[in-house]
Order: structure tokens, then sequence, then C-alpha cells
């Protein structure tokens, strides 16, 4: 099967792969000025093409081994239009590590001679001051807007491999973005199967600092919030998303210092930041219930597009109580609120039930453990490596005081499970305590550094 294939999401062989195979195929133009999008026409260089096809096939190689269930390690034969380069700089050494580090497998990447193609670069005339990262998600949007305040102007950089969350994001640029003088640029990726793909941060990452170099800013925004970018394990076996790890980001920036001799400045924002922090520095929070943060994108061209039940719903209702006192999401399950054997879902026959709680009890039993100082050995050292002690204890107060808000401020609560929680909770934390927590969020005592 060769790597055009792979980037193009083609099908497997019949036969499937195994651990010998090895996947050749040249690079030529098929991609990336076709499939590149925005307010003006851009070609790449070749050796851009190059960088983003050879990502790209490494994120579908992630997807098509863990489908075959492979763990050993993998020959994998790349062409490209200088393998001198990548070999003299070590970028294949970076792909390997990155690769490993990202999937736990190992590759065996080689390269070889493809057929030159020259092409005459295209000058703009537009030139951002910023490139930021945007999936349409909370951390995304507000990233944009932030950038473009700290910068004085930014493009907004869409990684597009999803067949639905296109709409969420076109909607946020056309009636949101636009009026503010802020332009989206769509990259095009293979269609992926809904899996967690560890690799995603890294390719968007290279293609957001490749879009940058190409409109020489050097500027590159990535703004995801600081709970979801150093999650911790909450049990030893857990698989936890390694998107926008440290290493992560340092290895897209040695990839493109290796092969291209510099890399955009990345900043982010929102590291030091919780859900609900981000939310209350937005100066406009209406537009929040149009992101979309749930795990699954099945649902988000519905009229109600997150599910209610997944742990970035969860962080994402809990920091629109602690900001704002109320939601505006519309969640298809109302698991914070709602009791056992209310509607659940978007078939009107689904109930919701104690198995449809497993993520929401996951978060609020972390969240209390967090506060109360009794997380396990493997979760606080995950926290304490990168020092984020506070982070998370602020993180901890979130959730409480959501629940707060939920079954004693407001008195709309009804599940008896978080009911339950909430009166256990005040046997750690006072009603003040919660109170200054609410205070500090709303009073934007923490905010996006640049």
């Amino acid at each position: 099967m060769s790597l055009d294939a792979l980037i193009h999401g083609a099908a497997p062989p019949a036969s499937g792969i195994d651990n010998n195979t090895t996947l050749i195929g040249p690079l030529e133009p098929l991609g990336y000025r076709a499939y590149l999008r925005g307010p003006m026409g851009l070609d790449l260089i070749p050796l851009h093409q190059d960088i983003l096809a050879v990502c790209t096939g490494l994120l579908k190689l992630e997807e098509m081994l863990k489908r075959e269930k492979l763990d050993r390690e993998i020959g994998i034969t790349l062409s490209v239009q200088d393998p001198g380069l990548w070999n003299r700089f070590g970028a294949i050494d970076i792909l390997s590590d990155v690769y490993y580090f990202a999937t736990g497998s190992s590759i065996n990447l080689k390269v070889i001679p493809a057929k030159i193609i020259n092409v005459e670069p295209h000058i703009e005339v537009i030139s951002p001051k910023s490139i930021t990262l945007f999936s349409g998600g909370l951390d995304s949007y507000s990233g944009v807007l932030s950038a473009k305040k700290h910068f004085g102007g930014t493009f907004g950089c869409f990684i597009n491999h999803s067949t639905t969350v296109p709409l969420v994001v076109k909607d946020l640029t056309d009636n949101e973005l636009n009026e503010l003088g802020i332009k989206t640029v769509e990259f095009h990726m293979q269609h992926n199967r809904e899996m967690i793909q560890q690799l995603r941060g890294f390719c968007y990452i290279v293609a957001g600092s490749i879009l940058a170099l190409r409109l020489g800013t050097p500027n590159l925004v990535v703004s995801e919030c600081g709970i979801t970018k150093f999650q911790p394990p909450l049990l030893p076996s857990d698989v936890v998303t390694k998107t926008t790890h440290p290493f992560v980001v340092s290895q897209a920036k040695s990839l493109l210092d290796a092969l291209y001799g510099k890399s955009p400045n990345i900043y982010e924002p929102n590291k030091g930041l919780t859900k609900a922090e981000i939310i209350a520095n937005l100066d406009d929070p209406e537009p929040v219930r149009k992101t979309h943060s749930c795990r699954s994108n099945r649902w988000a061209a519905q009229e109600i597009t997150q599910c209610g039940r997944c742990y970035g719903c969860l962080i994402k209702y809990s920091g629109e109580l602690v900001a704002m006192n109320h939601s505006i999401t519309k969640w298809a399950c109302d698991i914070l609120k709602e009791d056992i054997g209310s509607p659940c879902g978007w078939n009107a026959k689904h109930r919701l039930t104690s198995k449809s709680m497993l993520e929401a009890f996951q978060l609020l039993r972390f969240a209390r453990d967090i506060v109360d100082d009794s997380l396990s050995p493997w979760t606080r050292e995950s926290i304490d490596e990168f020092h984020n002690q506070d982070l998370f204890r602020r993180f901890g107060m979130d959730v409480i005081a959501a629940i707060h808000i939920l079954y004693e401020s407001g008195g709309v609560g009804r599940n008896r499970y978080l009911k339950k929680w909430h009166d256990e909770s005040l046997e750690i934390v006072t009603p003040d305590q919660i109170d200054e927590r609410i205070a500090e969020v709303r009073e934007r005592r923490f905010k996006p550094i640049y």
C-alpha cells in the first residue's frame, strides 16, 4: 500500500497490514495546494508539502495500527524530495521519537528520493500578525480572540479531518469571527475514525507552523486549557490525551528547526487556566454555546451538538456554571442536573442511568480528591511533574462550585447521586470557600498569559 493512498484515506488491503509492512509512495503534489483553503490562494514549497504529507501519513498510520492492533516495530519507507536533508539534521529521529512517545509503538523510518516538484512561490499581500490553531472548541475560540487582542491580529488555522465539525467552525467564523476581522484558513486532512489519536496535536502544530512560516508571521498560538493539556491519569491504566503535551510541542518545533532552519514562536496562553477562567475572560460569552468540546463529533450537525456525558462536556458545563451562574449550552443529556430515569440523549426513548454517569463519577471523585489532598500517587506524580498543583486545585474547586450552584444556590439540581456528593463535599470545603472561588473566576484574577 502506498503512502499516497495512506494519506488520502484509502482502505488497507483486504489481508490487513502486518509488522513487516513497508509503505512506499512518492509525495507528489496531490495534496496540499488542492487541499488548502482560505481567504487567499496559497502555494506551498516542496519541503512544506513533504513535511505535511509525512506528518499526516503518520497520523493515518496510527489509526491503521490501532485498528490492526499492532504493537511491535514496523518498517516505514517514505519518499521525500531531499532525503539527505531529513537524515542530516535528525528529522527522522524526531519523528520516530514523537511517534513512540505518543503511541507507545516503534517505527523504523527510512527516506528515499521522490520526484522533484518545482513550485513558484505565490507572494501574499496579507500577512497576519499571528496564526491561532482553531478547532471550533471553546479553548481555540478563546485563543483566536485573545491572540487578536494581544498581537493586534490573527488568522485561525482549522485542520479539517471530520465530516461534521467544519459546520461548527463555519458558523463561528461566519457569524462571530468575520465580524471582528478574523479570517480562517483551512487545511484538509484524511477523515479519521472517532478514536483518541495522540499524533493529532503534533500534526496540528506542524501545519500551523508551516502556515505561519508561509505567511511570514513569527507567532503561532496553541490555546488548549491547562486541565486538558496536562490531564493526568486517574487510574494506572488510563490512556490520557497527549495532543499538546510539552514534549509533543517541543518536537514539532524541533522538526521545523531541523528541516526549515527556523520555527515560529509558540504561545500557549491558556495552559495556566481552567475552563471556568477561560469563559470568564471572554468579553462576550454568548458564542460559547456554539463551540464544540464534546468528545464525539458525530452530532455536530444536529441542533443539540453536545452529549453532556463525556469528560469534555462535563468540564465545559461546570466551567459555564462557575463563570456565568448558568449553562448556555444545550446538552443532549443533562447529567449534572437531571435524575436517573430522565430523558437522556438524542433518542427520546433513552433514559439516564447510573451507567450513563460513569465519567461524571470519575470527574467528581477526581475533583474532591484534589481538594481533599487524597490523590493517588500516579495522578499526583503527573500533576507535580509540571508544577500544576495550584491549577488543578482551582479546577477541583470549580467542579465543587458548579455542583454547589445547582444544588444549593440555584436549587435546580435533581440528581440523587450528585445531591449526596454535594452534601459530602461540604465536609471538606465551606460555602465561604466556594463563594471565594466563584469570585476569583468572575473577577478575572487569572488571565491568558503570552
